[in-house]
């Protein structure tokens, strides 16, 4: 029987294109999340996914090419088109393992883009498809980076916007959890893949998470982390090949958090 649509935790992940980079990787993250359920059978996972790694300039290119407009809207239907292929890849690996799982589209992510000039008021979420469709499957498979305009129209959120359809999406669900899943375990206190002793930073607040984006840090987009904020919404910066490390970002961290000095944090990618 049906469980009814609030009788289940909701999870929230974000694969990045930084960690797909091939169909090795649809394979290996279907594992993951296989063993997630195995861990939290009571759970149902909602994967916001970008499009592959490279696959968003290769689109752009050809839309620039072919005498697009970057902001363009017949530019969005293209580039939108690589979180589809992302979808549909993972859908395609979560079925394959007896996973029920189900890919959906832009429309049915339930994310409009409105007018307003603030991250949190840009966006109006209705969840109310998605969790539907979690009635009676354990995944579903959304497209980060796309959403539509009220009359339907296919939009983007700008680079690094699967960032923001994750927190958005779980700020709606009320999702016990929102991870946003990187090629790093969250935070550093240099660019680990320039400094192997970079220190690795586990707990931050949202002020100082923003200062970092400000300050040129692209492992969260800074709309996401505005929206997060807003929303009082803790999210969890990690990745899945060691999991004893991550970064939480929250406004309500212990006093200890301070130990991170200011002036040592630095941007990392």
């Amino acid at each position: 029987m049906a469980a009814s649509e609030g009788a289940f935790p909701r999870i929230v992940y974000k694969l990045g294109g930084s960690i797909l980079r091939g169909p090795q990787d649809y394979s290996f993250y279907a594992e993951q999340l296989r063993d997630t359920l195995n861990e939290r059978p009571d759970a149902k996972l909602v994967v916001v996914v970008s499009a592959q790694y490279g696959e968003t300039d290769r689109l752009l290119t050809q839309a620039i090419d072919a005498g697009g407009h970057e902001d363009g809207a017949a530019t969005a239907l293209l580039l939108a088109t690589g979180e589809l292929q992302s979808v549909a890849r993972l859908t395609f690996a979560l079925t394959r393992l007896g996973i029920s799982a189900v890919g959906v589209g832009p429309e049915q992510t339930g994310i409009t883009l409105v007018e307003g000039t603030r991250a949190e008021d840009r966006l109006a979420v209705d969840p109310s498809r998605v969790t539907g469709f979690l009635v009676d499957r354990q995944v579903v498979v959304v497209p980060g980076f796309v959403g539509t305009t009220p009359t339907g129209q296919w939009v983007t959120l700008g680079r690094g916007g699967s960032d923001l359809s994750a927190v958005a999406l779980a700020a709606a669900l009320n999702a016990e959890s929102c991870e946003l899943i990187k090629d790093v375990p969250g935070y550093f206190s240099r660019d680990p893949n320039q400094d192997p002793n970079a220190t690795h930073i586990a707990q931050l607040d949202f002020d100082r998470a923003l200062q970092m984006a400000l300050d040129g840090c692209d492992l969260v987009q800074l709309d996401a982390l505005r929206y997060a904020k807003a929303q009082r919404l803790q999210l969890i910066i990690r990745d899945l090949k060691t999991r004893e490390r991550r970064t939480r970002v929250s406004d309500d961290l212990p006093v200890k958090q301070a130990v991170v000095p200011e002036q040592d944090v630095l941007a990392v990618a």
